[in-house]
């Protein structure tokens, strides 16, 4: 960051320590948004002593049976250019819904962070944002630009890395392992 300070980085981890360190966090579960904010804001707002406390504080206590828009406050620093931006993202696996119209910016420089437990929608709001998965409905936007998994030189402005070398349950073999020969090569 302190070589690149126009660097923006958006990272989805489980781990509540690595969430410790990024600017802004949105919490999700089963595809939906819980909260955003700062770390201290997310304890603060739960009246908890760490983010692991204020993620579980912040979980619903009974499944919820429709959607409920979450406005996320966008952090923007003065005449930032948005690099990443979500607009009603949404991923359906048949009748699952793994991501639920998910909305939000991130400026040019800044550190961002998906938090959340396993399986509540980071990784595929990720693949959706790279142009890796198609969404289902909404848009994935890239320095001003909609994805498109075709546009080589705006993939090449974008790092991607997934926790560990995996194959993904909801592709095909051969979605597989087109996906990581495009990842990689």
């Amino acid at each position: 960051r302190q070589r690149q300070s126009n660097m923006s980085v958006l990272v989805a981890t489980a781990y509540m320590e690595e969430a410790e360190r990024f600017d802004w966090l949105v919490a999700m579960n089963a595809g939906e948004v819980l909260a955003t904010g700062s770390a201290e804001e997310l304890r603060q707002q739960t009246q908890s002593a760490t983010l692991e406390e204020a993620f579980i504080n912040l979980l619903p206590q009974a499944q919820r049976q429709a959607h409920q828009a979450v406005v996320i406050p966008p952090y923007q620093p003065e005449n930032a250019e948005i690099a990443i931006e979500a607009r009603d993202l949404t991923m359906r696996f048949g009748s699952f819904v793994a991501v639920d119209h998910v909305n939000f910016r991130i400026p040019r420089g800044e550190i961002f962070g998906f938090l959340g437990s396993n399986g509540c929608g980071k990784s595929t709001t990720m693949k959706m944002l790279t142009g890796l998965l198609p969404a289902s409905e909404g848009e994935a936007w890239l320095f001003g630009q909609p994805v498109d998994p075709k546009d080589i030189d705006t993939r090449r402005r974008v790092g991607y890395m997934s926790q560990a070398f995996s194959l993904y349950n909801e592709l095909t073999v051969r979605q597989n392992l087109e996906l990581h020969a495009r990842l990689f090569h």
